[in-house]
């Protein structure tokens, strides 16, 4: 059972240093984010989350979540895919015991960042598909990857060094006055699990980067509701093997 730890910090005077309170709760005593019937929403995100324990990546794992699941809340399509493609690769990146490397990620910001963006989208979408192969097994099997190396390709740093400003300023010149401070707030998370020395958060970072650059989402909104399906099973609990072969049957009609 998932522990919830709620921290107070209370400062006594202007000058003392703050006293720090930890009140433990049950995750099941925390009320579940109720579905509100959209095809996308936090409900989803949030939901799916669930399934990983992200306590050892620290607050800014904490702020991204928190950005997506804003993201999800949003009305317009962009916003939408990014939520949605954010959450499938953290969680496929997160569902593995031991950390494996960000060549695929990387290789899909590179090109995007060259101007391939039919590249960016080929090197990116057979990780998604993977990725949700991945979080099928995690939720039939959750004890199946515990022990287990994720993904590694061979690249130059493992993928863990790229132009991540670059990246993120490309999402940004793209985004709408609707999205752009949460999309900002992504970044900067992104940044900081960029440049921690811990290869796990690398991983999240770019991956989560390579699933927001603009002609993956593009593409993904093209195909956003068995994406979408795929998550409000994951997040309801249900088995998820026939929604993860729709929402990758249409991945693949997106290269």
């Amino acid at each position: 059972m998932l522990s919830f730890a709620l921290v107070l910090l209370v400062a006594t005077s202007a000058y003392a240093l703050p006293a720090v309170s930890v009140i433990p709760y049950s995750i099941n005593d925390i009320p579940a984010t109720p579905d509100n019937g959209r095809l996308v929403n936090k409900a989803i995100t949030k939901g799916a989350f669930e399934y990983v324990d992200t306590g050892d990546l620290g607050l800014y794992f904490t702020v991204m979540t928190e950005a997506i699941n804003s993201l999800a809340d949003l009305p317009d399509p962009s916003s939408q895919a990014a939520a949605v493609l954010q959450t499938i690769a953290g969680l496929g990146e997160l569902a593995y015991g031991v950390a494996g490397n960000s060549c695929t990620s990387a290789a899909a910001i590179n090109a995007h960042l060259s101007g391939n963006a039919k590249g960016a989208v080929r090197s990116f979408v057979p990780a998604l598909v993977n990725y949700i192969d991945t979080i099928t097994t995690l939720v039939t099997r959750p004890n199946a990857f515990k022990f287990t190396t994720g993904p590694q390709g061979k690249c130059v740093s493992g993928g863990r060094v790229f132009d991540i400003d670059s990246a993120w300023g490309s999402v940004l010149d793209n985004s709408n006055v609707v999205n752009n401070a949460h999309l900002n707030e992504a970044y900067c998370s992104a940044k900081r699990l960029y440049s921690s020395l811990y290869d796990r958060s690398n991983n999240v970072a770019a991956a989560i980067t390579a699933a927001t650059l603009p002609p993956v989402n593009q593409a993904a909104q093209r195909v956003i509701g068995p994406l979408a399906q795929f998550l409000r099973v994951v997040a309801n609990g249900r088995n998820p093997i026939n929604a993860a072969a729709a929402a990758k049957n249409a991945l693949r009609q997106v290269v």
